[in-house]
């Protein structure tokens, strides 16, 4: 009898999707992704940073089994109304006997809970997970609790998929053995992103063309994407004229953004607003150099995958955790401190002083590396099929 595999998720996450349906097509596994909501499938949707209700312009259902666990918003998915949600929904996995449980994430609460009371009944926990121990700052007793917390939460799992090397070095500094984890980069759909081919090289274009700038993402905080606007103040006009900004996104501060950034490039700026998955392609390909500026909570940047398959160049903070996989000594771009105007503006400067340059799609990872890295472990540790009606079903 072929084993199972439940894969627990929050939501179906358009960049996770691609791995659900990779799994589906595993021979070792009988593979069924289990979704706390169905947050992102239709246009009731609610994105409190972008502030509107949207549904993703791509297929986020077909390809593999799935079951909704239940009906609530995404936001109930968190808090007490996740913790109290998360038993029953428990119970339903478990009715399906799996095998092993995939999850993405250890947070929010529904899926702490759910995942704990899946390792209290011994069933094996494969954690992929956005961790790092850069991406926020914490007060010294936070980070001690959360240390704590972690650990003990770590030590119910049975194998780790950390998503870079910022990943990486957290698991190993909260004492995860080595041999237990296996660093498998984080990926975009590609069949939605539609990477171009390697070998498609164009020219640099005249030197009087401006470089374009690129912005793509929620304009809050978090983000600061004002800092464009006090980067640009402190270049020389005479560079400011070689710039230009497309900028795709929807939030609190876009108001602010844009008020600031037109009166630095009058006529030489342009916001798109919330732009869905497949105008991304068009709009990267219309920009030269992509700037992530996030202050905190930038995990990876997924962005920076698309930018990069699509043949654009990023500037990215230091608080941005692909930078060490994807951008730094590889000449794909550039780091600046973040919340640092001045170091922002130097690394403009830099990039204008080696403007114009060959546009070049560099490689990113690939989803399916995810499903290998799975079947993998597999293969390595064959569990023992739980017995099993042949007329359950989930």
């Amino acid at each position: 009898m072929t084993p199972r595999l439940a894969i627990l998720a929050t939501h179906p996450v358009q960049y996770f999707v691609p791995v659900f349906r990779g799994l589906a097509t595993c021979p070792e596994w009988d593979a069924r992704v289990f979704l706390g909501c169905l947050h992102g499938v239709d246009a009731s949707s609610l994105d409190p940073d972008f502030g509107l209700r949207f549904a993703w312009d791509c297929d986020l259902l077909s390809g593999y089994a799935h079951t909704p666990l239940t009906r609530s918003p995404l936001a109930a998915l968190s808090g007490w109304r996740g913790a109290l949600a998360a038993p029953g929904a428990c119970l339903r996995l478990l009715r399906w006997k799996p095998d092993a449980v995939l999850i993405f994430a250890y947070s929010p609460a529904f899926i702490t809970v759910v995942s704990l009371l899946l390792a209290l009944r011994g069933v094996p926990i494969l954690l992929r997970a956005d961790t790092s121990d850069e991406a926020f700052d914490r007060s010294p007793w936070k980070e001690r609790l959360r240390d704590a917390l972690l650990k003990l939460y770590y030590a119910r799992c049975s194998r780790f998929y950390p998503i870079g090397t910022d990943s990486l070095r957290h698991y190993l500094r909260l004492g995860v053995p080595r041999e237990r984890l296996e660093t498998v980069l984080y990926a975009v759909d590609t069949s939605v992103i539609q990477p171009d081919p390697p070998d498609r090289i164009l020219p640099p274009p005249p030197p009087s063309a401006p470089l374009r700038l690129g912005y793509v993402g929620k304009f809050t905080p978090v983000k600061d994407p004002l800092i464009l606007a006090e980067a640009l103040r402190r270049l020389d006009p005479a560079l400011r004229d070689r710039l230009r900004l497309e900028a795709a996104g929807d939030g609190p501060l876009l108001g602010d953004c844009r008020q600031a950034i037109e009166a630095l490039l009058p006529g030489r700026s342009q916001f798109h607003g919330f732009l869905n998955q497949s105008a991304l392609p068009a709009f990267y390909r219309g920009v030269d150099l992509l700037i992530l500026p996030s202050i905190r909570g930038e995990v990876w940047g997924l962005v920076v995958n698309e930018a990069l398959s699509l043949g654009a160049r990023v500037l990215v903070s230091d608080r941005v955790g692909c930078r060490h996989d994807l951008v730094t000594d590889s000449g794909a771009g550039w780091v600046f401190h973040a919340g640092d105007p001045a170091s922002l503006a130097d690394a403009l400067r830099e990039a204008l002083a080696s403007w114009p340059w060959p546009r070049a799609p560099r490689p990113v990872p690939e989803p399916r590396a995810l499903v290998d890295a799975v079947r993998r472990y597999r293969q390595a540790e064959p569990p023992a099929p739980r017995e099993r009606r042949s007329s359950e079903r989930p």
